[in-house]
């Protein structure tokens, strides 16, 4: 059985003569019709209601947040025995875990403890679940596949088709409504045969497995309907790849471009400001060959100085991964670890960030969200198993189980 456990104490002085003003910010209205009724043993008990609010922020990995205060209300039975009553938001974040709460108190001081039992594992990053959903939209239950999304991938050659694999089954896993893969003739029986729900395209190779110009007219034909659209993941280093990368900067659909490995390296540093929603998604030393200053800076420093030059968005991966908006705002990842240190992880990366854009996601919430839950499906493995033998398309099975926050209502 796993478990986690938070523990605070509160001076009970602290609340003998609280204003309206702060009770209003700490309690629901029926907390503080709760405590008007204890008279002369108001404070101790808003004391320990308090109490019982950080503990369980603490049971469940984080601090103290709005949300907590607001969406976990503390009643009591019959007896006097303390419970919480979780607002929707919190309940999701609670599901499939008891909760216990005691209160107690001694020597002018309130103690509670907050005990969450689960039958797989403790709760993961919840206090960043809760902010997450007020960006994120819940499914809605009267939507069809157009309504979520169309996603056009064009990755893989011949030594890479695992890139193309990965990328593809990671989108359709993020919830976008249609996948459109185009891969060279090569390696598309491969590509198929592993993608039974995308539409995988045969496109024309220049032989040496990498795509060939010839395949342009076909490209911008997926490209037009798309409505977000990943280029990069396997694609390879072949003289046309870099004509093909830079005539999507060019095409009259303005969906989000998200530009990942080898996509990279075809505009290098020839990335300029943009008229559309473009994503970087470089390891260090492709940031580093992009133009990113790096070590000279600090990382979000550096990421927001790619950005703000290129007018892209950039998602700098690594030990703690760096979303830069063009504006200047960051969001530094808290999940993952270092068993994402192995290949195809930046492969499923970018399908998911590709597949949150083509939903309709802001591109740099589409990017931190991405890579967050990403991390977490990490954490949740190296728990379970462990970081060393931990594999990219081990996360697959993983993303799923991860987002039912996001069930239509």
């Amino acid at each position: 059985m796993a478990y986690s456990i938070g523990i605070d104490i509160v001076e009970i002085e602290r609340f003998d003569d609280a204003s309206d003003s702060l009770l209003d910010r700490l309690f629901t209205e029926a907390e503080r019709d709760y405590i008007s009724q204890k008279g002369v043993g108001a404070a101790q008990t808003a004391a320990g209601m308090y109490a019982a609010k950080e503990a369980l922020g603490k049971a469940l990995g984080g601090g103290l947040s709005a949300d907590l205060l607001h969406g976990a209300e503390v009643h009591h039975t019959v007896s006097g025995k303390p419970f919480f009553r979780f607002a929707p938001l919190m309940a999701e974040i609670i599901l499939g875990h008891d909760c216990s709460l005691t209160i107690t108190h001694d020597a002018g001081a309130a103690v509670a403890c907050v005990l969450l039992t689960a039958g797989d594992e403790p709760l993961l990053h919840a206090e960043e679940w809760v902010k997450w959903q007020d960006i994120i939209p819940r499914r809605n239950p009267d939507a069809h596949k157009y309504d979520n999304g169309h996603l056009f991938i064009l990755a893989g050659s011949s030594c890479l088709s695992g890139a193309a694999r990965m990328a593809t089954r990671a989108a359709l896993r993020m919830g976008v409504g249609l996948v459109t893969v185009g891969v060279p003739d090569c390696i598309f029986n491969i590509v198929a045969a592993d993608c039974c729900e995308a539409m995988v395209v045969p496109l024309p190779d220049d032989g040496a497995g990498c795509l060939s110009a010839d395949a342009l007219p076909i490209i911008r034909d997926c490209a037009q309907s798309a409505t977000a659209i990943l280029a990069g993941p396997g694609l390879g280093t072949g003289e046309d790849i870099a004509p093909i990368v830079n005539d999507l900067l060019d095409l009259d659909n303005k969906c989000p471009l998200v530009l990942d490995a080898d996509g990279l390296k075809a505009v290098n540093r020839h990335i300029f400001i943009q008229r559309r929603d473009v994503i970087l998604t470089p390891h260090e030393g492709e940031f580093k060959r992009l133009g990113g200053q790096l070590p000279q800076l600090p990382r979000p420093a550096a990421a927001v100085d790619l950005a703000t030059r290129t007018g892209c968005h950039v998602l700098l991966k690594g030990p703690d991964t760096v979303t830069a908006w063009p504006d200047g705002r960051t969001i530094v990842n808290p999940s993952g670890n270092c068993g994402l240190a192995k290949g195809g992880s930046g492969d499923i990366l970018a399908g998911m960030v590709g597949a949150l854009a083509a939903q309709g996601i802001g591109a740099g919430h589409a990017a931190a969200f991405a890579a967050f839950v990403h991390g977490c499906a990490a954490d949740n493995i190296a728990r379970r198993a462990s970081q060393m033998g931990m594999v990219a398309t081990d996360l697959l099975d993983e993303i799923p189980n991860l987002l039912h926050l996001f069930n239509s209502k």
